[in-house]
């Protein structure tokens, strides 16, 4: 069996209190502030007693920071796996919702009029991805973390992931619909915990210990 730290990035660097509230997806590029490292840090010492074998992120700066930080780099080799990105918001992607409604009013008001229907998690973002795209492609990620983490032989990953990423990914397991990504809480450093293993007919089979709080 693998265990799978599933965690959410550290907060990234803002430069005020609005910049906080921008759809930040997979085309904005923030490090991790200040704040977040003291977040990282804090996960750090929550881990240091037991190690992972391999860790990943999705190639963004401030998973990729976040990762760095909590497994003690450079002493432990870290990854990239483009497909754990965040969503890409396309064309709303480093936005505020205000900048959204002024911007993009019709696209805007035609996604909030679905947002409680499936329709809206299989509707991208302009000239981006669907949440149903995500979860596609992030489940295809994370199987293959686990092939490699198994041809490894290593018992403990960590994966630093992102808010829809983690959530998308929580649906998959535990068979739920995506109406319900919501419902799961995914502050920063969020950490939810995940077993792999082998099933008896040779694939991989993952369940879902425990989700963030």
């Amino acid at each position: 069996m693998i265990r799978i730290s599933l965690i959410r990035h550290a907060e990234p660097y803002f430069e005020d209190e609005d910049e906080k509230a921008i759809f930040l997806g997979a085309r904005t590029d923030y490090p991790v502030g200040p704040e977040g490292t003291i977040q990282a840090d804090e996960l750090y010492h929550h881990f240091i007693s037991d190690p992972f074998g391999m860790v990943w992120h999705s190639g963004l700066l401030r998973t990729r920071s976040t990762s760095q930080i909590v497994s003690d780099f450079p002493f432990t080799a870290i990854q990239v796996e483009p497909r754990i990105r965040e969503i890409d918001m396309g064309l709303w992607d480093g936005l505020s919702k205000a900048e959204v409604m002024e911007l993009y009013p019709q696209e805007y008001k035609e996604r909030e009029a679905i947002r409680e229907s499936p329709a809206f998690f299989e509707l991208p973002f302009p000239e981006g991805e669907s949440f149903l795209d995500l979860q596609k492609r992030a489940v295809e990620g994370l199987l293959n973390i686990v092939q490699i983490a198994q041809e490894g032989g290593v018992d403990h990953i960590l994966v630093v992931g992102h808010k829809s990423v983690n959530r998308v990914i929580l649906c998959h397991f535990l068979g739920f619909d995506l109406r319900q990504m919501f419902t799961f809480k995914q502050d920063y450093c969020a950490i939810n915990v995940l077993q792999a293993g082998i099933s008896d007919d040779g694939t991989t089979s993952i369940t879902v210990e425990k989700t963030a709080e």
